[in-house]
């Protein structure tokens, strides 16, 4: 495995049950869409979702490259404390990604981001 070495880090704290409304892509818009991304909770579980670009209607990439065709189009996973989620390559290219709001959680969550960036 190739060494990875982070070159930015956000730490976030949402205290009430703050949620990123829509799915996003984290920095696809500034074209660092094949960075490396590893994300770690701390505190409440919370639902993260993932959708292909493909249940958008879409069928080129930010970069107008075609869209992958995966078998399974939507993920959905419990971020416990001390969850990693790493998203390499293009994830940022072909997913989009959320933290859906839910009425029921009213503990805290730190979220600690790593990113890497690459060469366009």
């Amino acid at each position: 495995m190739e060494e990875l070495n982070f070159e930015h880090t956000a730490i976030s704290m949402y205290g009430k049950p703050v949620h990123l409304p829509r799915l996003q892509s984290w920095f696809a818009e500034e074209g660092l869409a094949k960075d490396v991304i590893a994300s770690m909770t701390l505190g409440a579980t919370r639902r993260f979702l993932l959708h292909h670009l493909s249940c958008f209607g879409k069928v080129l990439t930010r970069k107008k490259k075609p869209l992958t065709n995966p078998s399974k189009k939507k993920y959905e996973f419990s971020l416990t404390n001390g969850s990693l989620i790493v998203m390499l390559d293009d994830t940022q290219q072909y997913w989009k990604h959320s933290v859906p709001k839910e009425k029921n959680v009213k503990s805290p969550r730190i979220n600690l981001t790593f990113r890497t960036i690459q060469d366009k």
